[in-house]
């Protein structure tokens, strides 16, 4: 069993601000429409802040408003498709014979948000980019949980975030819905914070797969549930974990 403590968490999803708001969407009384805006990074410079796309805004945005008030940390940045967006557009440049930016290549790699982050905040604590599949939040949880039991950090910041892709892939993968950024700060002990303890458990034969695990976790952290099953299913395997969470 893998035991953290969540001491602090954001998340951000399209037109959901106010706290009612955000219970009625993890009730799902409220359905994401994407506007298409995203918020400000106050802590990136407007040089860098004009290269971000849509992705990097919304996770920046998160990341910065949980190191502000948690002091720098070394970080994880989770996304499952990365800055897919601008990686096909690229790839129909070379397609119909256009140049290539080296910004916009630059900005493809699935360590550019992190990188932006660092550089903007002169940051030289750790950072790790992973790609986790449709594991996101388990994926993304061990490996902090690897970091704090080895290293000599008592807390990780860990950036989970992921917007829809291109619409001719979408029959192959129509998740996630909507783009969304999610952030948690982790330690292997908090006074005050959410203690979790995660553990993998048999899938049943008929397994429900959750949506984004990421975004099914942080609703059920909106609702206060105390117990959460996660699933995840592909025609290879099927696992489960089970997530207990106690609030203080």
């Amino acid at each position: 069993m893998l035991g953290l403590y969540i001491k602090d968490w954001l998340v951000w999803v399209p037109t959901i601000e106010s706290d009612s708001d955000f219970k009625f969407w993890a009730q799902g009384e409220i359905s994401i429409v994407d506007d298409g805006l995203a918020p400000k990074v106050a802590a990136v410079p407007p040089a860098m802040h004009r290269r971000l796309g849509h992705l990097g805004k919304i996770s920046l945005n998160i990341a910065s408003q949980l190191v502000e008030k948690n002091g720098y940390m070394p970080s994880i940045f989770c996304s499952r498709h990365g800055g897919i967006q601008t990686t096909i557009k690229m790839l129909k440049e070379l397609i119909w014979n256009d140049e290539i930016s080296p910004t916009k290549f630059s900005l493809s790699v699935h360590n550019a948000i992190s990188g932006i982050f660092t550089i903007a905040n002169k940051d030289d604590l750790p950072t790790t980019a992973i790609t986790a599949g449709p594991q996101d939040l388990i994926n993304c949880f061990y490996e902090a949980y690897g970091q704090l039991k080895s290293g000599p950090a008592e807390q990780v910041l860990c950036m989970i975030y992921d917007e829809p892709i291109p619409e001719e892939y979408q029959q192959y993968c129509p998740l996630p819905a909507y783009p969304f950024a999610i952030g948690f700060v982790l330690s292997l002990s908090g006074f005050g914070g959410i203690k979790c303890s995660l553990s993998s458990v048999q899938p049943e034969e008929e397994v429900n797969v959750s949506d984004v695990m990421a975004l099914e976790f942080a609703k059920n952290l909106i609702l206060q549930n105390e117990s959460i099953e996660l699933s995840s299913a592909s025609t290879q395997n099927k696992q489960s974990w089970k997530i207990n969470l106690e609030y203080s």
